[in-house]
């Protein structure tokens, strides 16, 4: 299955900081280098324990779609704006249920002028 825009990798690195918790996980990325107008990988994570995804957080300098992928495919995300310049997610009703292997990655898509900077915390338990 294909998009209209195929998924960029940026050049830069991106740091991913796994903070374990006594009930969960925390999973962050950053990167100072999303060009605009192209769907761009903010955070990839490889599954190692299974997790149930519970929550999504993204922010960044312009507003921006963020979409979460399971193996390449759209299983959950949302979008920034104006108004709302943090997107918080909650899937504790209904978590996102990973499996060892699994491919996990968040993307975001902005429409702003140049590189912008974004970052995401994916938790889960």
């Amino acid at each position: 299955m294909s998009s209209f825009n195929d998924d960029f990798v940026s050049p830069s690195p991106l740091p991913i900081v796994i903070t374990p918790s006594g009930t969960g996980v925390n999973i962050f990325a950053t990167n100072d280098n999303i060009p605009a107008t192209i769907e761009t990988t903010l955070l990839t994570y490889t599954v190692v324990t299974p997790i149930h995804i519970s929550q999504l957080i993204g922010w960044g300098t312009y507003v921006g779609e963020f979409l979460i992928k399971k193996n390449g495919v759209i299983v959950g995300g949302g979008r920034t704006s104006a108004a709302e310049q943090t997107l918080d997610v909650d899937y504790e009703t209904a978590p996102i249920v990973t499996a060892m292997g699994d491919t996990i990655t968040v993307t975001i898509l902005h429409y702003g002028p140049g590189l912008r900077q974004f970052r995401c915390n994916l938790l889960g338990e």
